[in-house]
C-alpha cells in the first residue's frame, strides 16, 4: 500500500470496487494518514500528499524547524548551556555563556557576543582594567603599603608610604638627591667633653639620633632687680640634662641685664632674670632645650 494520501474518485453506477481499489483508497489512505510507529512519535507533513514519523528523541529536546524546512529535535548540549543561533546563523545550536562558574567569580564581555569569567583572587586583591583593556584583580602588596600608579603611568603597583627603619623621635625629609624619602634625626651632631653627658664642655662633635627639641615662652615678674620662674618641660627629657638656651623680649632696657638657668633636671629648670638697676615689671623670655 502507498503511503501516500490517494485522491478517492467518483464512483458511478454499476462501477465495481476491487480489491487493489480498497488497498489504494481506503488502507492506504488510512495508513497515511497515521505513520507514528511509537508513543511519543510525531506525524508532519513531507508533501502535499505525504506524511512523514518525526521520532521522538532519546533525551531532552527542542523541536525546531531546521534548514530543509521540516521539523526536527534539537538535542545534546549539557549542564548551564544555553540555545543560541551560530556564527553563521543559519541553525540553532548550544553554547556555554560563561566558563563553569564558582562563587565569587565575576563574569564580564570578553569579545563581541562572547562572555568570559574572571576567577576571584585567592588573596585580598583589587578589581582594575588592565592594559588589554579586560578586568583582572591586582593582589600582593605588603602590611601598611599604598596603591600606586608606576613610573611609566602604565599599571598600578604596591609601594612603601614610608621608608622603614628610623628611630624614635626622628623625622620624615627628602634625601639629599630628591629622589626619596629618609628618616632624620631632629638634631644630627653636637660638641662636647662627654659621649653621654651633654653639659660637659669640649670639642669633640658626636652623632645623635635620637635627640628632640623643646620650647617656650614665660613671663617674669621683677619686683626690683631680679625675678625668676621655674620651666617644668612638656615632656621629661629621658636620659640627660639638656641644653638651654634662653632669650628675652625686651627692646625697651637697657643692656645692663642678664638671663640665666639654675636647678637644671630631666624635668625643668629655673629661669633667672637680673638687672644692674632697679627695673620693675614683668618681662617675657623664651627658652629652648635640646635633649634625650
Amino acid at each position: 500500500m502507498p503511503n501516500f494520501y490517494n485522491v478517492v474518485p467518483t464512483m458511478a453506477t454499476a462501477d465495481w470496487i476491487t480489491p487493489g481499489w480498497v488497498n489504494t483508497y481506503i488502507g492506504g489512505n488510512f495508513a497515511a494518514g497515521w505513520v507514528g510507529t511509537t508513543a511519543g512519535d510525531m506525524d508532519y507533513y513531507a508533501s502535499s500528499v505525504e506524511k512523514a514519523r518525526l521520532a521522538k528523541p532519546a533525551s531532552i529536546g527542542l523541536l525546531q524547524n531546521n534548514a530543509g524546512g521540516v521539523p526536527s529535535w534539537l538535542t545534546g548540549g549539557s549542564a548551564f548551556q544555553v540555545l543560541r543561533k551560530n556564527a553563521a546563523n543559519t541553525a540553532l545550536e548550544w553554547a556555554s555563556i560563561l566558563a563553569s562558574m564558582v562563587a565569587g567569580d565575576i563574569p564580564y564581555a570578553s569579545d563581541a557576543n562572547v562572555f568570559g569569567r574572571l576567577p576571584k583572587p585567592a588573596s585580598l586583591g583589587l578589581l582594575m582594567n588592565d592594559a588589554a583593556g579586560v578586568p583582572s584583580y591586582f593582589t600582593g602588596g605588603a602590611a601598611l603599603q599604598v596603591l600606586r600608579k608606576n613610573a611609566a603611568n602604565t599599571a598600578f603597583e604596591w609601594a612603601d608610604s614610608l621608608p622603614t627603619g628610623g628611630s624614635p623621635l626622628q623625622f620624615l625629609r627628602k634625601n639629599a638627591a630628591g629622589t626619596g624619602f629618609e628618616w632624620a634625626p631632629l638634631v644630627a651632631k653636637r660638641q662636647g667633653g662627654s659621649p653621654t653627658v651633654w653639659i660637659n664642655p669640649g670639642t669633640t662633635n658626636y652623632d645623635i639620633t635620637d635627640a628632640f627639641i623643646q620650647i617656650g615662652y614665660c613671663q617674669i615678674t621683677v619686683a626690683s632687680t631680679s625675678g625668676s620662674t621655674t620651666i617644668t618641660y612638656p615632656t621629661p627629657f629621658l636620659s640627660q640634662r639638656p641644653a638651654i638656651f634662653l632669650t628675652a623680649e625686651m627692646t625697651i632696657l637697657s643692656p645692663n641685664w642678664s638671663l640665666g638657668h639654675s636647678n637644671d633636671t630631666l624635668n625643668g629648670f629655673r629661669l633667672d632674670l637680673k638687672f644692674v638697676s632697679s627695673a620693675p615689671g614683668t618681662y617675657t623670655c623664651g627658652w629652648m632645650a635640646i635633649g634625650k
